[in-house]
């Protein structure tokens, strides 16, 4: 349940003129129905079975032009971009994927890893997975509405994995001048907080570009939001670290390599 700024000073009033209480009652009303989930997955096959993953999700709970329109976009620019590169100047085989059960519970997701990753008859070595999302200009509320900034919102790349995976991500971010990033080491219990969460427990090393404005989950999310000019660097940072990690050795991605 979202509370306002407004509707907080209103729940606030109510509590003080009650003497520190106020009786209410919240009613929530609801369906889940089974459907079906649709994942996107494209394949640029490479000259061996261990597979890199660029991945995204494509739903929203509202108009999701920064959460996830870019994140979406974002992987197809590297799918159009990579798919130029002919195949013997790949190492690596690469997945491109997009979910849709980011808001319902990550059941594609869990799907994909049980098919894709855990299963020892997978035809993919799953060896790196990289996720952008949230590529959008920061906001403040000022006096109850929502002002915009040029600058882009703070963001971090969660990585799991050895400190090779940070070093590929630190020279990504320097290279292409990727301001108010951060680094954030994600190998202790709590995980990754981002749509690549579900591929922690097997152990891939994950390379994951978040953000969090304050619009996000609200119909504010509109096209205006999004950073255009930071959608071209952080596509070229993705190709930098998936071209770097085309030549590390799998077991040096893994933490402790």
């Amino acid at each position: 349940m979202w509370v306002t700024k407004t509707e907080g000073a209103q729940i606030r009033s109510l509590v003080r003129a009650g003497g520190g209480k106020a009786p209410g009652r919240l009613t929530l009303e609801g369906s889940r129905d089974e459907v079906q989930s649709n994942t996107v997955v494209g394949i640029l096959p490479g000259q061996s079975k261990e597979t890199i993953q660029v991945q995204s999700h494509h739903d929203s709970m509202s108009e999701g032009a920064v959460e996830d329109a870019t994140g979406t976009a974002s992987v197809l620019a590297l799918a159009e971009a990579f798919a130029s590169v002919p195949q013997s100047e790949r190492k690596r085989t690469l997945m491109f994927t997009t979910f849709d059960t980011h808001f319902t519970g990550y059941q594609a997701h869990q799907a994909f890893a049980d098919k894709y990753v855990t299963n020892p008859d997978t035809p993919y070595q799953l060896v790196a997975n990289l996720t952008v999302e949230h590529i959008g200009l920061a906001g403040v509320v000022r006096d109850g509405k929502l002002v915009m900034s040029s600058l882009p919102e703070p963001r971090g790349f969660f990585r799991t994995g050895s400190s090779v995976i940070r070093n590929v991500i630190q020279k990504a971010i320097v290279t292409q001048n990727l301001t108010r990033t951060a680094v954030i080491p994600a190998n202790g219990a709590k995980g990754i907080p981002t749509d690549a969460s579900f591929l922690v427990p097997t152990k891939v090393p994950v390379i994951s570009l978040v953000s969090g404005p304050i619009y996000l989950y609200d119909e504010d999310d509109t096209m205006d939001k999004v950073a255009r000019n930071e959608l071209r660097p952080v596509a070229k940072a993705f190709a930098q670290m998936i071209d770097r990690l085309d030549d590390v050795p799998a077991s040096a991605m893994r933490r402790g390599g």
